[in-house]
């Protein structure tokens, strides 16, 4: 006969360690197996089970905790019920043990199932019991019951001990639940453990997350004044900072741990050569990199990779390239993600055959390319323009055995709508597997340049039934509905944006309003420009394109938009240029309270105003019909010095109009001459129709030769020039 003890040979551990405080184990039988195997063969587990049955309930927790580590949970309850069966009463280990393997195989409802069983039996939980049960709601993300067992467990008549802290605590911070995480830190310290380093740098990650910087720092100049840091504790820290752009507070602390007296770990160097990059301090890393060989630092494999990926993403190639033959001739082998960013940046750069020779050394030197590095260098000759070459490199890729995917077709995709190759891209198309959005919209842009509507139509519904359209699909569908004289189809389109949340950018919206200029909805097209300064999106040029037909006083507009473009090109917030554009915006939307508070807030800022301004001013206070106030400033920005323009001279002409003061437009307009200031298109229009509304058709026949005349000398002008 068997004995129990021939089941546990091998590598043992004792079966106290499943135990706390060496409870009793309440066997029964005469065999007193005392050892556990750290693992059995599957094959002696099976036979174990089948011809032999022990006789004490250490050998079945034994044997139940086997079959748990074989992944066996069938036999590990066949062993439990046999247990029970037998007479035998499990005791805390046997249920920790069953709460440990049901909850490994996602059985969290068996598993709190014989907790409660437990609970009701006369074998209370013990800590282990409690640590496996939080351990299991943390792995599965209810946190809420996680903390529900810890209260449990404070309860009981156990305290909680380092393992329960930690495993709550990862909890929190993980989850971003800052102020429990503080609480239990400060629990954990009174209760006399001593702090967990890792957790506090999780700490510090979580709060630099939620945006509270100071409360990191807090964090991180306690941890700084532990003793006994190590190089991984620097490097989690100063990665947490540099993932989040802070590059001078991770070199500060990489400072620091070059002065603590800590073995000089290249992890430590790698994490902040990584830290420069993300801040793109790209002449700091290759600094650094130089001081760690010469410091006799030996560089690994994550440095080299590091530095080529850096060395791609700053257009640094040759270096990039230096880094690649470098990390060779140390013996390493490059990535092959270390290949592609450098066949990706040389593609960029326009040298093709710099890429081509990368994607060859790479297999030289036998890295296996993966549908990235063919992607990559497909992409470099299909930019390139160089067909022959893109389709060999789909032909090779076919051969290594990749299936053709929507990032390696959409390049030849795009190449052959360049070359008009219709039936080339149908085909490449067809192959994809659920071709993407980006796959999806080539298509459509390729069928719309060659008047294939119905086609690119039939590829843009189906994206709209699998919800899959972006701003792209339908800006690209729209303008293919516009140039087929489709305008309808093209203004469902618009609705369609505008119902999806998709009219969120400047170019989104020129294509609107265009379209709704072109079909003679001006309130649309202004009801679109007056949402798209309230999104705070701001116009360019092409919007002034767009609404110039449809707008009273176009000249003003344009001079809004320039000052945008003048705030952007010097990367200047100043006050000046954009309230200055904003007034004159909002004025020309109909937007009054915004264009009134911009304009009050141009009155009280510290610049002297320009010409421009002032004329932001007028039009404004003008347009809602405070025209003595425009006045006012008409003649005020003269005594400052300034000279009216065309555009101001145009909006107080418009203005007089709406007064229905005629004499004062006709004063003005001559005044303008006068200045030698020479009207516009804009300002002869703005004359003509206030002559015409006024009944004064022989004063406006006059101008309107004027304006003839003018245009014809500009004419003839331009010719001689």
């Amino acid at each position: 006969m068997l004995e129990d003890h021939d089941l546990l040979k091998g590598p043992v551990m004792p079966v106290s360690a499943l135990r706390t405080n060496g409870g009793p184990g309440g066997a029964q039988g005469t065999d007193t197996p005392t050892e556990l195997t750290a693992s059995i063969p599957e094959s002696r587990i099976k036979y174990a089970f089948e011809f032999y049955r022990p006789q004490n309930i250490d050998t079945y927790n034994t044997l139940i905790d086997m079959y748990g580590r074989a992944g066996r949970l069938y036999d590990a309850s066949r062993a439990f019920e046999e247990m029970m069966s037998a007479g035998m009463n499990p005791d805390t280990v046997t249920f920790n043990t069953m709460i440990h393997i049901c909850g490994h195989h996602d059985r969290l409802d068996e598993a709190e199932a014989l907790f409660r069983k437990m609970e009701a039996s006369c074998h209370e939980p013990d800590l282990a019991t409690y640590n496996i049960l939080i351990a299991l709601y943390v792995k599965k993300g209810n946190i809420a019951a996680a903390e529900e067992t810890w209260l449990k467990l404070k309860q009981a008549p156990h305290l909680p001990d380092q393992v329960t802290y930690r495993t709550l605590l990862s909890a929190f911070t993980a989850k971003g639940m800052i102020s429990k995480a503080e609480r239990l830190s400060e629990e954990m310290e009174e209760a006399g453990f001593p702090p967990d380093y890792f957790l506090l740098v999780e700490m510090v990650r979580m709060n630099l997350q939620a945006g509270l910087p100071m409360k990191s720092h807090a964090i991180l100049e306690r941890l700084m004044l532990f003793s006994g840091l190590g190089s991984q504790h620097y490097a989690a820290v100063i990665d947490a900072y540099g993932e989040h752009g802070l590059w001078r507070e991770a070199e500060n602390i990489f400072f620091h741990f070059q002065e603590s007296g800590s073995r000089q770990d290249i992890l430590v160097f790698n994490v902040m050569i990584k830290a420069y990059g993300l801040g793109k301090n790209y002449d700091r890393a290759f600094h650094l990199f130089e001081s760690i060989r010469s410091d006799g630092i030996k560089p690994d494999e994550v440095t080299f990779n590091t530095l080529i990926h850096m060395s791609a993403a700053a257009g640094r190639l040759f270096k990039g390239s230096e880094i690649l033959a470098e990390m060779q001739q140390s013996g390493f082998t490059p990535s092959c993600s270390s290949f592609c960013v450098m066949i990706t940046g040389y593609a960029r750069a326009g040298k093709v055959i710099e890429a081509n020779n990368i994607f060859q050394k790479m297999e030289e030197i036998g890295v296996q390319p993966d549908e990235v590095a063919y992607g990559a260098l497909l992409n470099a000759f299909a930019v390139a323009g160089l067909l022959k070459e893109a389709e060999d490199v789909l032909q090779v890729m076919s051969s290594a055995g990749f299936t053709a995917n929507c990032i390696i077709c959409t390049p030849l995709i795009q190449l052959y709508g360049k070359l008009g190759m219709v039936e080339r891209a149908e085909r490449v198309f067809k192959e994809v597997n659920s071709p993407d959005t980006f796959a999806c919209n080539c298509m459509i842009e390729l069928y719309g340049k060659v008047g294939m509507v119905k086609e690119a139509e039939q590829i843009f519904v189906k994206m709209q039934k699998a919800e899959n359209v972006n701003q792209v699909s339908c800006n690209v569908m729209l303008i293919t509905y516009k140039e087929a004289g489709m305008v309808h189809e093209a203004l469902g389109v618009a609705q369609s944006m505008q119902e999806l949340g998709l009219l969120n950018d400047t170019f989104s919206f020129n294509n609107v309003i265009g379209l709704y200029t072109i079909a003679g909805k001006t309130s649309s097209a202004l009801d679109s420009f007056e949402q798209m300064l309230k999104l705070g999106i701001l116009p360019d040029m092409s919007t002034y394109d767009r609404l110039a037909p449809v707008i009273e006083n176009a000249g003003l507009f344009r001079e809004a938009v320039e000052q945008l473009e003048i705030a952007h090109n010097k990367e200047d917030s100043h006050n000046l240029h954009i309230q200055t554009a904003l007034a004159s915006l909002y004025g020309i939307a109909g937007m009054q309270d915004q264009a009134l508070k911009a304009c009050k807030q141009l009155k009280e800022s510290e610049p002297v105003l320009d010409v421009v301004a002032y004329n932001s001013i007028i039009f404004t206070v003008g347009n809602v019909g405070m025209f003595d106030e425009a006045l006012k400033m008409f003649m005020g920005m003269q005594s400052k010095g300034l000279k009216p323009n065309v555009v101001t001279y145009t909006t107080m002409i418009i203005l007089y109009g709406r007064a229905g003061l005629i004499d004062g437009v006709t004063r003005m307009f001559r005044r303008m001459k006068h200045a030698g200031c020479e009207p516009d298109e804009a300002t002869y229009k703005a004359v003509i129709d206030i002559y015409k509304n006024a009944g004064r058709l022989d004063l406006a026949t006059i101008v309107s030769h004027e304006m003839k005349l003018a245009r014809y000398l500009q004419e003839q002008g331009s010719l001689y020039d």
